[in-house]
């Protein structure tokens, strides 16, 4: 309910902000996402941006990071 969420360009932090942050808690948003459709094992439920836009090109490398749970890394191709 309170779990730190980290946004890195290239290994610098670029954002940073907590899961209470959210507009709906986490299980608020669960529960509206499974009344509309079936959630399954490895499902992402996506919330928007918590972060103002950032640039990253081509070959960079973006990762968001949830403290508890893990990194999802995505590189930017063009």
């Amino acid at each position: 309910s309170n779990l730190e969420i980290t946004l890195s360009v290239d290994g610098e932090v670029k954002g940073r902000g907590t899961t209470a942050d959210l507009a709906r808690s986490v299980p608020e948003l669960v529960a509206l996402a499974s009344s509309m459709f079936t959630l399954l094992p490895g499902d992402i439920i996506l919330t928007g941006a918590a972060f103002p836009s950032i640039p990253a090109g081509p070959g960079a490398e973006v990762v968001c990071s949830v403290e508890g749970i893990g990194d999802l890394r995505n590189p930017v191709t063009e």
